[in-house]
């Protein structure tokens, strides 16, 4: 079977060619063409090392129409081999300009305007790439090079991937192009020649036609020229040089099972996958231009409006399929959605989720609060992916994913809050240790001893926290250095972020409800009975939150300064943000 291209060719000005004796084309392949092949040799405009040029006499097209496809298709091996180059041998290539259109050609629909005969070709043997006489009709000759440029990675692969590509065939037997391959063969082609030939876009053709509900392996027809979307996104977040590793490390044989076990194995790869997955939903792929890739996400989306109460969510992921589920939220609730982090720990799944069109790694329990006034109200897309080794489903022997959302309907914590001043919008700095002596006022056998690092905090106009902890690192040491029961030491660092919500109260005060803890602790205990240290990493749920969640305190926005106190067991606390650029 052959390699086909669907889409069209320009026509550039002819150029003169040096008169041969005919001979016979169809001899140089095996059984490329049936019966003989009268052409003669051409010399295109621009020289093109490796590769040689025919022309065939008679036919309808005139020699202008296919001398001039060749010299298309000179330039075009000279940008692809400058780039191929780079990651592999591109052997010799032989173009020929056919003198009829394909059989199959149809200049109303997808027509065929040029062919890499790969699957007859033997080793040794030059690549033979056939051109037809309709695509001078095209309009757009970068269009047509971009083409050319696909065939050549199809005559790349056999000379590079040869195994791959082949499979295991019984000995004497040539197999090419079988469903197993298809999705690379061709996704790949369109990734690689889009990067010789950026701003053509050719491949957009194949990559609205990507069947979202399929996974990668199983993409087929039409839809395997769509899976340039995933080698693109791979190419963008990795490089081009990583595309061309992952291809070498497909399976040489083997069947479709073969191919998904390869995919699971891959390292790294459910990574690569999931950032995908989020670049689709949010439209945010880049083309190898610099240009967004506008494609609609057709695949399965499950929509949920969550009652009062707890409702279960089954999650029946595939591996390598894309599938949100959307959340929709109502005013005067407290969403709980736990269990989020224990889900993104699992090695083959990874899990995010996206509000108010940002996206967030769901690696810890989320909560979203609407119950006061100003509070945001949207609705909540997860996406969860996995990469394991299966079918898809317990049956297939895949971990079942299940997760209890609860929403409770409630008034609002903070005593009805309002939207906050202008003046604190901004960024800030936290530069005393407020927060700190109040989280060691809690520990009855502990007490405060240093701070390093930092909290810096954005508060938008709406009323959103975000506090940032770069290496928030708390010294504590023990309170009574007679006590030989209790830690000598105890060192603490946060790094990450924390969000929230804040709002002015009707008592004047604001008051702040947490959302989200994406924070992480390292701590080092120095025990005394032990004499050595204890070093753990862990994840912590809002582990600032519970003594001010929904606990009103005094701020004062004085010019590029806030200061503040608030309450902890009894006692007040006092603190200063700074302002920052």
């Amino acid at each position: 079977m052959r390699w086909l291209a669907v889409l069209g060719f320009a026509l550039l000005a002819a150029s003169t060619s040096r008169a041969a004796a005919a001979q016979n084309c169809a001899a140089m392949w095996q059984g490329a063409f049936s019966g003989a092949l009268a052409c003669e040799p051409y010399t295109p405009s621009t020289a093109a090392d490796g590769a040689t040029f025919y022309v065939e006499t008679g036919g309808s097209a005139s020699d202008d129409v296919k001398k001039a496809v060749l010299d298309i298709a000179a330039d075009a091996f000279v940008a692809a081999k400058a780039v191929y180059s780079q990651w592999g041998a591109l052997a010799p290539v032989v173009f020929i300009a056919v003198k009829d259109n394909h059989p199959s050609y149809n200049a109303n629909t997808a027509a065929i305007w040029g062919l890499a005969i790969v699957d007859k070709r033997r080793p040794g043997e030059a690549c033979p790439v056939v051109l037809y006489p309709a695509m001078g009709d095209a309009a757009d000759g970068q269009r047509v090079r971009q083409l050319v440029a696909h065939e050549l990675w199809h005559c790349f692969q056999f000379d590079n991937l040869r195994a791959q590509l082949n499979g295991d065939p019984p000995p004497g037997v040539q197999q090419y192009w079988t469903d197993i391959t298809m999705w690379w063969a061709e996704g790949s082609a369109d990734y690689f020649a889009n990067l010789v030939f950026p701003a053509a876009n050719l491949e957009r053709n194949g990559q609205t036609r990507f069947d979202f509900k399929k996974p990668l392996h199983l993409q087929s027809g039409a839809g395997a020229y769509g899976v340039s979307l995933f080698f693109q996104s791979m190419g963008n977040t990795n490089s081009p040089e990583a595309v061309v590793a992952f291809l070498k490390a497909l399976p040489a044989n083997g069947n479709q099972d073969a191919q998904r076990a390869a995919l699971a194995a891959y390292g790294g790869l459910n990574t690569d996958f999931h950032i995908f997955a989020k670049e689709v939903l949010n439209n945010e792929l880049m083309d190898s231009d610099g240009k967004p890739v506008a494609i609609d996400f057709t695949g399965d989306q499950r929509q949920t409006e969550l009652d009062e109460g707890t409702t279960r969510i089954a999650m029946d992921m595939k591996p390598f399929v894309i599938r949100p589920y959307v959340f929709k939220l109502e005013k005067g609730r407290l969403y709980t959605f736990p269990g989020l982090g224990k889900l993104a720990f699992d090695e083959h799944m990874k899990a995010s989720y996206r509000f108010e069109n940002v996206w967030y790694e769901a690696n810890s329990d989320l909560k979203i609060d609407t119950r006061c006034e100003g509070m945001p109200v949207s609705d909540v897309l997860l996406l969860f992916t996995r990469t394991d080794d299966s079918a898809g489903g317990e049956t297939a022997g895949q971990t079942p994913a299940e997760m209890d959302v609860k929403a409770e309907t409630s008034e609002c914590p903070c005593d009805a809050m309002e939207a906050v001043p202008a003046c604190y919008a901004g960024n800030w700095l936290l530069d005393n240790n407020a927060i700190a002596l109040a989280m060691a006022d809690t520990q009855a056998k502990m007490k405060f001893d240093g701070l390093s690092g930092a909290i810096r905090a954005q508060i938008g106009a709406g009323g959103k926290l975000t506090l940032r902890l770069a290496d928030w690192t708390l010294l504590w040491k023990r309170a009574n250095e007679n006590d030989s029961d209790t830690l000598k030491s105890l060192k603490l660092v946060f790094s990450g972020e924390f969000e929230g919500f804040m709002g002015k109260a009707k008592s004047g005060k604001m008051c702040f409800i947490p959302t989200a803890d994406r924070t992480k602790l390292f701590y080092e205990a120095m025990v005394s009975y032990w004499g050595m240290s204890d070093e753990m990493g862990a994840a912590l749920t809002n582990p600032m939150s519970e003594p001010m969640t929904a606990t009103e305190a005094d701020f004062n926005c004085v010019g590029d300064e806030i200061f503040y106190s608030f309450p902890v067991n009894g006692k007040t606390f006092q603190g200063r943000l700074t302002r920052e650029p």
